[in-house]
């Protein structure tokens, strides 16, 4: 949607937000991002529905002053002023299936191009399909680096048979590596090759994420990982997080991750209670709502506690019960 300018017309086949709901599959999805480039805050919101940007926007923020760069509303525009020059001529070139901000960053506007470098290349996403991460080509380099992702998380990389890495610190990630398949020797030292449908489940997701993770960290982006450390050693996942505040993370890269697995969020130092949200599902509506942990006194006898998901009732007694997610003390 965002990443490349549409034709008039375009349809989005593979818009479909409310696959529970049927009788709210023709209204709009709305999506927002708020991000900084240097000193600078933007927010950016888009709202679509399956053929037409219905409404978009992006501002800035200096000290605290907000400053408009745009506001669409179906085919009506209004810019800021000081960011108005030749972005009405934009606007026309902009089609109702296509998003203004790519158009824009086409025409080199300098805030809308900020905008979508940062949605397009700063954000890496790594899901529970372990081929996200693999390289088709297995470059010699980057599997050489995965070999030392997967030597620190000890996912057998003495058997991986490649050229040897020299790395000056033992504690820094030197690259990155994706790749297709391991090569490995067997107990009579014959090399033979592993796919990784036949690797553990925790090597097909350190695998996924070898090459996103030291990516983000090089670069400095936002890498957004859904269930994190579902299939890793609770030291795995909590190296992982110790990367982003290491010195292997110079350019301040930042971890988003989803999980099911609480004990993530006890791990100590890591993480700021304004940094950990819990979540609660409504079974009636299906809708979530979203708690910080910030929100609940950490003093006075109080304090947020996560309870088991599944309620203790019996399943056969004719009853369904909901589980509360918080207890508080």
């Amino acid at each position: 949607m965002v990443a490349e300018p549409l034709p008039p017309g375009t349809k989005y086949t593979w818009y479909n937000p409310f696959r529970y709901s049927p009788t709210h599959s023709d209204s709009p999805t709305s999506m927002e991002i708020r991000f900084t480039e240097g000193s600078t805050l933007y927010h950016y919101s888009i709202s679509y529905d399956s053929e037409t940007v219905v409404a978009e926007s992006l501002s800035m923020y200096n000290n605290g002053h907000k400053e408009p760069v745009f506001n669409r509303n179906g085919d009506r525009y209004s810019f800021g002023r000081s960011r108005s020059k030749g972005q009405r001529a934009i606007s026309g070139a902009t089609s109702t299936s296509s998003s203004y901000l790519a158009v824009a960053s086409m025409f080199n506007n300098e805030p809308c191009s900020v905008a979508h470098r940062f949605i397009t290349r700063g954000i890496r996403i790594v899901g529970p399909d372990y081929t996200s991460g693999l390289d088709q080509d297995g470059d010699p380099r980057l599997r050489q680096n995965v070999m030392r992702v997967m030597d620190i998380t000890d996912f057998g990389p003495s058997s991986m048979m490649t050229d040897t890495l020299q790395v000056r610190d033992p504690h820094r990630i030197e690259g990155i590596s994706r790749i297709r398949r391991r090569e490995v020797a067997d107990h009579e030292g014959q090399m033979g090759r592993i796919h990784p449908d036949f690797e553990s489940a925790g090597a097909k997701e350190m695998l996924s994420m070898a090459a996103p993770l030291v990516l983000s960290l090089e670069e400095g982006t936002v890498l957004v990982v859904d269930e994190f450390g579902s299939n890793l050693h609770p030291d795995v996942s909590k190296w992982i997080v110790k990367q982003f505040r290491s010195r292997c993370n110079p350019k301040c890269a930042q971890l988003v991750i989803a999980t099911n697995h609480p004990e993530i969020t006890d791990y100590k130092g890591l993480f700021r209670r304004d940094q950990v949200f819990y979540t609660r599902r409504d079974g009636s509506s299906g809708a979530c709502e979203m708690f910080s942990a910030s929100d609940f006194d950490d003093h006075g006898g109080k304090s947020v506690q996560p309870v088991p998901f599944i309620p203790g009732e019996n399943i056969m007694d004719g009853h369904i019960h909901t589980a509360t997610l918080f207890n508080h003390m």
